[in-house]
Parts: structure tokens; C-alpha cells; sequence
């Protein structure tokens, strides 16, 4: 089944339902079909302005309570931009389970995020999302004592705000077999958790990502960082090249931080009290105009226990 623009939004509405959505193809979606009300009305600027305030609109699947299964779907050329609205391109949940299998989100545009939870489980396995872009948040913002499991998937190409996998309000976050490589944002390349959220990665690989802080990994706000068998290499950033942790904890085992470029702390930039242990790593050629592989400053500890250090430029922690 194919979802085009002659179905208004939302297309599926969901509460207190269980819904298994298979081979299905949301596709070429846009914000002339958005109907919020009965008071849309044309711009010459913009496809609608809002008279009302609605505070969310997600353009394919707004589910509450309820539990939904994604198998072997696309939601593709996506775009959903309306004034005074946080527009979500293709999911938003909240209180709700949700498992996505096999899909892909492709060359999807939204101001807000494309997957939006809150207090919500959720569930990405051996997915691709690839070519988004989000004006004000993150490609995946998950909320408020939610979960976020992502597995054997791939993220490439994304551009967002607040980086492509957004956690905030004590919310986990378990990235697994899972690859990183060519996204961009300006708070986090392509992971940020912040306000006591917990972010735990396993052999994962982050590449030639592109932020002003933290192209791989940012965590802010008393957040905790889990990192095991995990490659980090070609990133940019100007603090945090690799992985940025302000007001936090990080801990990093057996994991590879090479050719990584940045201003300040091109390996691990850690500030205001952070806590940074590295144990069993290898940095390798990691380059910058200031800082270390692995640098803590404003009162942050970083310890280093079994780190080797290769062709560097400048001390392992200062």
C-alpha cells in the first residue's frame, strides 16, 4: 500500500489500539494535504498558516496508549513545515510501544524532529535512515522517562539541529551494531542526551560526522555515557571532536578514537565537572589546533587508565 497526498493528515490515528503496519510506503507527503481543524487557509509564502495554536502535527502517525509494529516500510520525501507548530514528518507517540523493522526514512523534511516520543518505548532494528533534515530539533526526539533501543541500523547523511538521535528528561538510550557515518548538526553530530538521560553504546561506529559540539556523542546536563567496542574516526567538531560531555559521566572501554579533527578536545572534550574514565583505548592520529586527545577542562577529571596513544599531537589529557 502506497500513502500518498490525496489521504489528509494524520493518516493513521491511534489510541488505546494495537496496529501492525506491513510493506507499506508513505511517500511524497507535504503540508498542502494538513488539515488542522477546519481553519486552514492559503499563504502566498508558506502552503498553510495556522489560525489556532496546536502545539504538535505529525504528518503519518499519531498514536497514544497504544502499541505499534513497523515492518518493511518507507516513509520517503516526507515534508511537513507549518508556522507556530513542532512538525514531525512521519511519527509521533506518546505513553505507547512502538517497534520499527526493517524500514527506512529517506529525504524527509520537518521543523521539529521526523520520530517524536514521549514517555514511550521505542524500538529500531536493522533500519536506514538517511538524507533528513530538521530545522529546530533532532531526526529522533525521544522524552520524559522514555526508552530508545537502536540495533544493526544505519544512520547516514542527516542534518539536524540537535543531532540526529535527540534524548532529553531521563531518558535511556541503547545504540547497538549500529553505524553513524556522515551526519551533521550543530549540538551534536549524531547523538545528544541531556537533563539526567543515560546513553549506552556497543560496538558501534561513528564517521566523519559534523558538529560545533560533540560530532559523535554530546551529553549535557548531568548525563552518563556508556561506551564499549566502539570506533570513532574522521569526525569533526570544534569542541569534542569525538565525544563532548559537559556536566556529566563517561565512561569508555576498548574503543579505537583515530583521525578525528578539532579545535578543542579532538578526541573527548570533557568541561564544568565532568567525570571521564577511558580504560583499554587506543587514540591514533587524532589532530587539533588546541586541547588533546582526551581534555578536560573547567574543573572536569579525566583519567586514563591502559590508553594508548599514537602519532599525536599534543599530550593524552590536559
Amino acid at each position: 500500500m502506497t500513502v500518498d497526498n490525496q489521504f489528509y493528515f494524520p493518516k493513521i490515528v491511534m489510541e488505546l489500539s494495537t496496529v501492525e503496519i506491513f510493506n507499506c510506503k508513505f511517500h511524497g507527503l507535504t503540508s498542502e494535504n494538513v488539515h488542522i481543524g477546519n481553519n486552514p487557509w492559503r499563504d502566498n509564502n508558506r502552503p498553510f498558516k495556522l489560525t489556532s495554536n496546536p502545539s504538535v502535527v505529525s504528518n503519518c502517525i499519531n498514536a497514544k496508549h497504544s502499541a505499534l509494529i513497523i515492518t518493511q516500510t518507507k516513509f520517503e520525501n516526507i515534508q511537513l513545515e507549518l508556522e507556530h507548530v513542532m512538525a514531525i514528518a512521519a511519527i509521533q507517540v506518546a505513553n505507547s510501544q512502538v517497534e520499527i523493522h526493517k524500514s527506512t526514512l529517506n529525504n524527509n523534511l520537518a521543523q521539529f524532529a521526523t520520530i517524536s516520543a514521549l514517555a514511550s518505548n521505542i524500538t529500531i532494528a536493522d533500519s536506514i535512515l538517511s538524507n533528513n533534515s530538521v530545522d529546530k530539533g533532532s531526526l529522533i526526539n525521544i522524552q520524559h522517562n522514555s526508552r530508545l533501543k537502536v540495533h544493526n541500523s544505519i544512520f547516514t547523511q542527516n542534518n539536524a539541529i540537535y543531532a540526529s538521535i535527540g534524548a532529553a528528561f531521563e531518558t535511556l538510550v541503547d545504540i547497538n551494531t549500529s553505524s553513524f557515518f556522515s551526519n551533521s548538526g550543530q549540538q551534536g553530530g549524531s547523538i545528544n542526551v541531556q537533563h539526567n538521560s543515560m546513553l549506552n553504546v556497543y560496538d558501534s561506529t561513528f564517521s566523519d560526522n559534523n558538529a560545533t559540539y560533540g560530532a559523535g556523542i554530546l551529553a549535557i546536563m548531568q548525563s552518563s555515557v556508556f561506551v564499549t567496542h566502539s570506533v570513532f574516526t574522521q569526525n569533526f567538531a570544534e569542541n569534542g571532536a569525538s565525544i563532548d560531555i559537559d556536566n556529566g559521566t563517561l565512561e569508555v572501554y576498548c574503543s579505537n578514537f583515530s583521525n578525528n579533527k578539532g579545535y578543542s578536545g579532538f578526541g573527548i572534550y570533557a568541561v564544568k565537572q565532568a567525570t571521564v574514565y577511558v580504560v583499554d583505548s587506543l587514540f591514533y592520529n587524532n589532530t587539533g589546533e588546541e586541547g588533546a586527545s582526551a581534555r578536560g577542562h573547567y574543573s572536569a577529571y579525566v583519567h586514563v587508565f591502559r590508553g594508548f596513544l599514537v602519532r599525536r599531537q599534543m599530550d593524552d589529557a590536559g
